[in-house]
């Protein structure tokens, strides 16, 4: 079983929807997933987006609901909380539609549950305010639930896209040209054409394009983008050097050892994006709770509706009981 790299959830590597990138071949559990994962700056701005609409409603929700009162208040509220539960709150229902067509529990689906039974709930109340001995309505609570985890989202967002610039900045150390040795004579050419063996010309001021050792020359090498360590590093023959480190006064004689995909750069550049489209420790164990935690709230909220309905005899709290689980658990 492949892992989504995008919501964590488990897919099978039948699945036709897929994207290879860097040689790695990702699997995901909806065509969504598989969006985001390839237009990462067009989902930035769809989240940016629906958080400039989520959070205005969200709040004349919560400021009408609490400090105003008058006839057609919960009509007022559900105009407002239309835009936040159907076009904000649409990926988590993306996700929990992904989940059950998986047959596997998600935060998603949990999450979707609760807002869609809160607003439901609530919808009856106001279409058909007899029916129910309560007037209150739960608009506010499905409003931010969503609100909040999708500001959660953004934020994730926001560090993913900084990672990822990281990323391209230490890409942009190696320089596209490289002057080659050949004979004594130096040659520049693309340094796509560089291989393990060739002897390459480091002059003063330029960056190390790959991993190598010094054959001929003595100079100080700047390694702060590798150690962090602001003094420089002085290298003479026998010395390893490291690409994208900087050369700081001396003309270098370089044997590669390593390049393209196989130096540090490139290795690093790998790694920081793994860990960018990979999910944290934490992220999964959260993943595995909440494909047990789902079934559990779920028979929970209904254990204690039956308990309300044939123990206590009563008619109406089993219904509250299962809104109030399914909405604040």
């Amino acid at each position: 079983m492949a892992v989504d790299p995008v919501c964590g959830m488990y897919v099978s590597e039948d699945s036709k929807i897929y994207s290879d990138r860097d040689g790695t071949r990702y699997y995901f559990c909806s065509q969504g997933c598989k969006d985001k994962f390839d237009k990462p700056d067009s989902e930035s701005k769809g989240l940016k987006i629906k958080l400039i609409v989520a959070w205005p409603f969200s709040i004349a929700i919560i400021v009408i609901n609490y400090l105003f009162s008058f006839p057609l208040k919960n009509y007022v509220l559900l105009l407002l909380v239309l835009p936040v539960q159907f076009y904000v709150g649409l990926d988590f229902y993306k996700g929990a539609y992904a989940a059950i067509k998986n047959k596997m529990g998600n935060m998603d689906l949990l999450i979707s549950l609760g807002t869609l039974t809160a607003f439901f709930f609530s919808l009856i109340i106001t279409l058909v305010p007899g029916l129910f001995p309560v007037k209150y309505t739960y608009f506010d609570a499905s409003a931010f639930i969503i609100t909040l985890l999708m500001t959660g989202g953004y934020i994730e967002d926001l560090t993913k896209k900084r990672a990822n610039s990281s990323a391209n900045a230490l890409l942009s150390l190696i320089p596209d040209r490289v002057h080659i040795l050949k004979e004594g004579i130096a040659k520049d050419i693309p340094m796509e054409n560089l291989v393990a063996g060739d002897i390459i010309q480091i002059k003063p001021g330029e960056n190390i394009p790959a991993d190598g050792t010094v054959v001929d020359g003595t100079s100080e090498i700047d390694e702060s983008m590798l150690t962090g360590e602001a003094e420089s590093v002085l290298k003479a023959p026998g010395s390893p050097v490291t690409s994208g480190t900087l050369n700081l006064n001396g003309v270098l004689s370089v044997k590669v050892t390593a390049t393209g995909k196989n130096s540090t750069v490139n290795k690093l550049y790998s790694m920081i994006q793994m860990a960018s489209m990979g999910r944290a420790k934490i992220q999964k164990i959260s993943d595995i709770f909440s494909s047990y935690f789902v079934p559990i709230v779920l028979a929970a909220a209904f254990s204690s509706a039956l308990f309300w309905y044939f123990y206590l005899r009563s008619v109406s709290n089993p219904l509250y009981s299962i809104i109030a689980i399914l909405v604040f658990v």
